[in-house]
């Protein structure tokens, strides 16, 4: 096998953590090192599937186009709009029964989750504890 046909073999499942496709290729990627003569690992992660179901947004009446996160908690209600643009605007907001707008720099990069084992860095933990301190009812980011 080519590295052109491994790449082609994974392109073609569905590899959303939590999702069989991940379970499957993380099994191929596996057997394939062990195969050319590598010593393996593995460790086991607990992991929620996620379905996107839809999401709509509606602001004055005017619908706007959004993609839902994987693994994000739905929101289904009416609520004014507090913004933030940098982890200084962040920082003491209250935004309690809010839906929190991240732009500019907020908004410059997707954050790994709380625990995430594989790549968690300190400027992500820090922003999303100030994003939890702002207690709003959701979190959208204009990107």
């Amino acid at each position: 096998m080519s590295i052109s046909s491994d790449l082609h073999t994974l392109a073609q499942l569905d590899r959303a953590v939590g999702r069989p496709g991940n379970r499957c290729a993380s099994a191929w990627a596996r057997d394939r090192l062990r195969h050319a003569g590598f010593e393996v690992t593995s460790e086991a992660l607990s992991c929620q599937d996620w379905r996107d179901r839809g999401s709509s947004l509606v602001v004055a009446g005017e619908a706007i186009e959004v993609h839902t996160s994987p693994y994000s908690r739905g929101f289904e209600g009416c609520a004014s709009v507090a913004t933030a643009a940098s982890d200084g605007e962040l920082r003491g907001l209250d935004a309690r029964g809010q839906v929190l707008l991240l732009t500019g720099a907020l908004a410059s990069e997707a954050l790994m989750p709380k625990r995430f084992p594989f790549y968690n860095p300190e400027h992500h933990r820090r922003r999303i504890a100030l994003i939890e301190a702002a207690q709003p009812v959701a979190v959208l980011a204009a990107t």
